[in-house]
């Protein structure tokens, strides 16, 4: 099977699991589903395929988040903003086109007309540009010193969401993150001062630690590619000692283990596929991504997704250091609980964007 083929299908599944409205719903923690934060990332994803329905989509998931939260965006409607779900929906707002643009259209579904043989959604491009700058203003509000970004900037509002009592430190949950901070590196304002937190906090394997996720693929390759944006020659060095970090994770037989997938979780391979297409001149990096694009594909199921192995966990908010804490248990909807995306959105968006990443390479 082709990569484009591959790609069509996993784009077929997603867009047969967005909702009318143009939302989609993936994990499950204690508030329930997340779909503000899923759609912003899997509306990000489509955004970048060239292929007219998944941009519709993009834009139909855009139209709908404008509407949702202010100023920022959260997890869902019940729970509060935070910079990591903010930072995906304004990237998502860039990729379709909201900001910066005064042509009062974009791509999309719903009442639209013909154009060019294109459907167009009627825009209010002063509503979309106000949008996108409250949304903006509230990210500033979590950039540390440092250029790191928290995902909370303060604690009230999410401690009394989880009825934590008083005494309960929130220094985890309000510390610069590098998985969010390499996130935010992709906003054109942010990219510098992310980039500084990110030189900073570069561990000495070659990898970028997370905070919300059990792996560093994530934070890794997002790392990279926002160090890459920069195009420093300092960071040269930084990268290929990423790059080097992420071959060590492919097994010969192309897969990428992790915590709960010892055997092979798309969702990290996915990630190291992007990861190495950084490198992509160097013949065994195309050697490794050529092995994990293999592997990939022999996983995808016959509706075109991919197992969901995106593993989310949520430490203890007075907890600095996920990877000193041994209590976690798999299903738990609160502290110390890991969740995987249950409806396999999120995982399938991850990898049509490293399979997007692997056909710039081949073509």
């Amino acid at each position: 099977m082709s990569i484009n083929r591959t790609i069509e299908r996993a784009i077929r599944f997603l867009l047969l699991f967005q909702h009318d409205d143009g939302w989609w719903a993936d994990f499950q923690l204690a508030p329930g589903p997340s779909n503000i934060w899923v759609t912003a990332y899997i509306g990000w994803v489509l955004a970048g395929q060239d292929h007219p329905q998944a941009r519709d989509a993009a834009a139909l998931a855009w139209h709908w988040l404008s509407a949702q939260q202010s100023p920022g965006w959260g997890y869902n409607p019940l729970t509060p903003q935070d910079a990591d779900s903010t930072l995906w929906a304004l990237q998502l707002a860039a990729a379709v086109g909201a900001r910066g643009r005064g042509d009062g259209g974009t791509r999309g579904w719903g009442d639209s007309s013909e154009a060019g043989g294109e459907k167009v959604i009627p825009l209010n491009p002063t509503w979309y540009q106000t949008r996108v700058e409250q949304g903006y203003r509230f990210l500033q509000q979590h950039r540390q010193p440092g250029g790191g970004v928290a995902t909370y900037a303060q604690d009230q509002e999410i401690r009394a969401f989880i009825g934590a009592s008083p005494s309960v430190s929130f220094q985890g949950w309000c510390q610069p993150h590098v998985c969010v901070t390499a996130a935010a590196a992709g906003i054109d304002e942010l990219t510098a001062d992310a980039c500084e937190f990110l030189r900073a906090n570069q561990s000495a394997d070659g990898c970028w630690h997370s905070y919300w996720w059990c792996e560093d693929e994530y934070a890794t390759s997002l790392a990279v590619l926002g160090l890459q944006k920069q195009d420093h020659p300092e960071d040269r060095e930084r990268i290929d000692r990423a790059v080097q970090w992420g071959l060590t994770r492919i097994t010969a037989q192309g897969w990428v283990p992790s915590t709960l997938y010892r055997y092979g979780s798309p969702f990290a391979t996915a990630w190291v596929i992007s990861l190495l297409s950084t490198r992509k001149q160097l013949q065994v990096v195309r050697d490794a991504m050529e092995r994990a694009w293999q592997w990939l594909k022999g996983q995808q199921k016959p509706n075109g997704s991919w197992l969901g192995s995106a593993c989310l966990r949520v430490p203890p908010p007075d907890w600095r250091n996920p990877e000193t804490y041994n209590r976690w248990k798999l299903g738990r909807k609160i502290e110390g609980g890991i969740s995987l995306d249950q409806n396999s959105l999120f995982t399938t968006a991850t990898a049509i964007a490293a399979l997007s990443h692997w056909k710039t390479q081949i073509g």
